[in-house]
């Protein structure tokens, strides 16, 4: 789990929100960062023939609307995105695989989890998205708010 400095003071501004406006932006806001993790995350990305893998690289939001967080990795579901299903492969490595027939299938070595590297090497650039689009965002929903009344 990545640990992004200053988050506490973000934290105090959205739990000083109404619950309505709270989840939104909440949500919009890690989005955001996600983004930049990303971003990068496809650039360190190992390239096959096919680049399946790098393209499968997405944002990837929770089932649960309430769930207030953002992930950001291989996708395995769904068209062309989905086809990061051996993202597991290349970040731990197999052991020499064989057929039942006995033919040789060889090893893939371990190439470090590079999603995890990606995140650590842009953790400021992820928090200073996430505070520069969190005013905006809130104050977008404070109007619509607003104008409902």
């Amino acid at each position: 789990m990545i640990v992004i400095e200053g988050m506490s003071d973000l934290t105090k501004l959205f739990n000083q929100l109404p619950d309505k406006i709270d989840r939104k932006v909440v949500r919009a806001v890690a989005r955001r960062g996600a983004r930049v993790v990303v971003k990068e995350a496809r650039k360190r990305t190992p390239v096959g023939a096919t680049m399946n893998l790098k393209r499968s690289i997405q944002v990837i939001t929770p089932r649960k609307r309430t769930d207030l967080y953002m992930l950001a990795g291989a996708s395995i579901k769904g068209g062309v995105r989905g086809k990061g299903n051996h993202s597991h492969f290349l970040a731990e490595g197999t052991a020499k695989r064989r057929t039942d027939k006995g033919a040789n299938r060889g090893k893939m070595r371990a190439q470090g989890n590079w999603i995890a590297k990606a995140a650590e090497s842009v953790k400021t650039q992820v928090f200073s998205e996430m505070t520069n689009s969190a005013t905006p965002l809130i104050e977008r929903e404070m109007d619509r708010l607003s104008y409902r009344r």
